[in-house]
């Protein structure tokens, strides 16, 4: 376990959308209240993360780039809680998960969404029934609902989703340049044979720049508050009406440097957030508890 408080430097940063400046200030950086190491040794590449609507304190997370499609529930400490195979889905390259609502139950959603060349024409979210009482033993889970997608746009590549408590699904881009731009497959797309086009929402507004590409993305319990992670950096947003608008009181902080190849991030409570990163050779994935003052 290893307990630090991240000391990195970080310029303000001011940009202008819609005539609306938003600032996130040179001390504004992330405070590490706890970082451990990922517990199993076949999460290399987590990521994408979710808080448990189930069971307190649990996460779920998934390795992306054509590892088997399978859900590794952990804890807040890295420790291996569960392996699930999703049975009726392949990982071509699954980077994004959220938890939400879907009937009377809460499901896990899967974005399928990476697309590194940006040559891919169908995309796909899937969603499984959260198990209730995950153990260490490695099990399996049916899928609960599938959309099959195309960016009316053209092929983006994403690494994020939303998902709100009426099940619409918003995707969430990874610009070369920086920043993203937001589509929405409406909650209909799940009752849907065939393809669904996403629709364009509206462009986030980033700076342009490599640590402003977007890695994942989560939405609080109260169906407004929604953060962001870029590769340095940590923003908060308010889902209103239908669009992302910066929180103005609490536009973000500065985050490079938290971790290896920060991926993963959602919600714990208390102001406080999970984030999770890659493995690289010789250093193994870790998982943070964070905030940022």
């Amino acid at each position: 376990m290893i307990r630090t408080l991240l000391a990195v430097g970080a310029a303000s940063i001011a940009w202008n959308t819609h005539g609306l400046a938003q600032t996130v200030a040179a001390e504004d950086t992330v405070h590490v209240i706890r970082q451990s190491s990922l517990g199993n040794p076949r999460l290399s590449e987590s990521s994408g993360l979710a808080a448990s609507r189930v069971t307190p304190g649990l996460m779920w997370t998934l390795n992306d780039s054509g590892n088997p499609p399978e859900l590794f529930a952990i804890d807040s400490a890295g420790g291996n809680r569960a392996v699930l195979r999703v049975e009726g889905a392949r990982n071509r390259d699954w980077e994004a998960l959220a938890i939400a609502r879907c009937g009377r139950s809460d499901c896990i959603y899967i974005g399928e969404v990476g697309d590194n060349n940006r040559d891919e024409d169908t995309l796909r979210i899937y969603r499984v029934a959260e198990p209730t009482r995950p153990t260490s033993a490695s099990g399996t889970v049916r899928l609960n609902g599938v959309i099959t997608f195309r960016y009316e746009d053209g092929p983006r590549d994403a690494e994020a989703i939303l998902v709100t408590r009426n099940q619409d699904v918003y995707v969430i881009s990874k610009e070369r340049s920086g920043g993203g731009r937001v589509y929405l497959l409406n909650r209909s797309a799940w009752d849907q044979r065939g393809l669904t086009v996403a629709r364009f929402i509206q462009e986030l507004p980033l700076p342009q720049g490599s640590r402003f590409q977007i890695t994942d993305a989560s939405i609080a319990q109260d169906g407004i508050r929604v953060v962001i992670r870029t590769y340095g950096y940590i923003f908060f947003f308010r889902l209103e009406n239908g669009t992302l608008r910066l929180d103005d009181h609490r536009p973000g902080c500065y985050a490079a440097g938290l971790d290896i190849q920060g991926e993963g991030i959602t919600w714990l409570g208390d102001g406080r957030l999970v984030t999770t990163s890659e493995r690289r050779t010789g250093l193994g994935g870790t998982v943070s508890i964070v905030e940022c003052r």
